[in-house]
């Protein structure tokens, strides 16, 4: 087994930028993925002439492999959200999938069989959210998961800065473990 290429900082690395890019899209992705079954790890191996490359491993121990060749970057853990983590409210919900809230609750509870007279007005005190939640996952399933990951796209800054944040504490546990 090849030794660990040793490194004092993720910016010693060439092609740290290109690096850092994917590691955004990793982060963004576990949370539109939703990584539902394991943990899993971003390792960083790097070569002799200081280029990484990221590799994911699903971990379904919970133990990362030794660190004899490679670097444990990030752990991403099991995420057990859903759409509705991402949108909480009946007006939310109706934007994201592109109507207007009174559509939305009327198409509810059409769809539960109330009667309705079309001249009057409903709001979101005729619907409980776990009615909206049942009938959105039944019926606009994908269009709701394609709101989610417009989300993510758009919220993509965010990503960002975590990136830096895990990146710089990843530098800081590589100065910690050089002097101790």
């Amino acid at each position: 087994m090849k030794d660990q290429v040793k490194i004092d900082s993720f910016y010693d690395l060439k092609n740290a930028n290109e690096l850092f890019d994917e590691f955004v899209q990793y982060l963004m992705d576990f949370d539109s993925m939703h990584n539902r079954n394991f943990e899993t790890d971003i390792y960083l191996y790097v070569d002799e002439n200081l280029i990484g490359t990221l590799s994911l491993f699903e971990n379904p121990g919970g133990n990362s492999w030794k660190n004899d060749d490679h670097y444990l970057l990030y752990t991403d853990k099991p995420h057990y959200e859903d759409w509705s983590d991402y949108f909480q409210t009946i007006e939310e919900v109706a934007d994201a999938l592109g109507m207007s809230s009174d559509t939305l609750i009327y198409e509810i509870l059409d769809s539960m069989n109330e009667n309705l007279d079309e001249d009057s007005m409903y709001d979101e005190s005729d619907v409980d959210f776990s009615d909206v939640y049942a009938y959105v996952s039944d019926n606009y399933d994908m269009e709701i998961e394609n709101a989610v990951d417009s989300y993510i796209r758009e919220s993509r800054s965010d990503y960002v800065d975590s990136a830096d944040e895990l990146i710089a504490k990843f530098d800081e546990d590589l100065s910690y473990s050089e002097n101790y």
